[in-house]
């Protein structure tokens, strides 16, 4: 199965690194053309 858009927002750094290198193997091989990840390094509060 082809995927055309994999989105993902903040959530990696809540996962173990093995779980999220699974995800990653998943999408190189799954994702036709666009992978979109946005991760936080730090939280900021005012």
């Amino acid at each position: 199965m082809k995927i055309d858009l994999f989105w993902n927002a903040a959530s990696f750094q809540e996962m173990e690194p093995d779980v999220v290198s699974n995800y990653l193997t998943i999408v190189n091989e799954s994702a036709k053309a666009i992978f979109y990840s946005r991760q936080w390094k730090a939280r900021r509060r005012p």
